[in-house]
């Protein structure tokens, strides 16, 4: 899940594919008494933009905790730290020279913004998000996810409110029914391209400076 060696050859923790940076901060909601959370993922390749945005309707957080949000060791329980998470995507935002924003509003929930240039060299592959979306969908079956991805025009939208109703009696988390809606998210983000291009950056970087060693 984690990464010890930077892009920048330095040390620390990063995280290597932000499937698993949205699954890491997104589990602060699932623990926030929010019962709907929305994942946006947008790839902007006419504007060299990759726009992620995380939203939840929970507690959210008052001023002070808001301050502290970032930081590694914040927690708002005993047993969990809130800030690790956002504290990991914060610096992959830092290294990756993108902007990272956080604004929450108690009672009526948080949202998480983070924007990097898709042509960034430090920037992670996408990675599987329909693993994440169903590892959440199982996490907290009393939060609903809408999980909206872009690639310029082409759109794929997920919302498990609407597959409950679609099911009828039959619970979200079915192993069949889990099997599907996995499957439905990998052939939607196929079908868009989602990560595509963005992988390829990476790979086509890394065979220019392959010194063969």
């Amino acid at each position: 899940m984690y990464g010890i060696e930077r892009g920048d050859g330095q040390k620390g923790i990063v995280m290597k594919e932000f499937s698993l940076h949205l699954l890491d901060v997104s589990e602060n909601s699932m623990t926030a008494d929010a019962d709907l959370l929305i994942i946006h993922i947008k790839e902007d390749y006419r504007n060299n933009i990759l726009k992620i945005v995380i939203k939840d309707n929970g507690k959210g957080m008052d001023t002070d905790q808001l301050k502290e949000v970032t930081n590694p060791f914040f927690t708002t329980k005993r047993s969990k730290r809130v800030g690790l998470g956002l504290s990991l995507l914060k610096e992959t935002c830092e290294r990756c020279d993108g902007k990272f924003f956080v604004d929450s509003v108690p009672k009526k929930g948080t949202e998480i913004k983070a924007q990097f240039p898709l042509n960034h060299i430090d920037l992670p592959p996408l990675g599987n998000m329909a693993v994440t979306i169903v590892a959440l969908i199982l996490r907290n079956l009393s939060v609903d996810i809408v999980y909206k991805h872009e690639v310029d025009d082409k759109i794929f939208i997920m919302d498990t409110r609407e597959i409950k109703r679609q099911l009828g009696d039959i619970p979200i988390n079915h192993p069949e029914v889990i099997r599907s809606v996995k499957d439905q998210i990998e052939k939607g983000l196929i079908a868009i391209g989602a990560g595509k291009y963005l992988d390829k950056w990476r790979v086509d970087y890394a065979k220019a400076n392959d010194t063969g060693s």
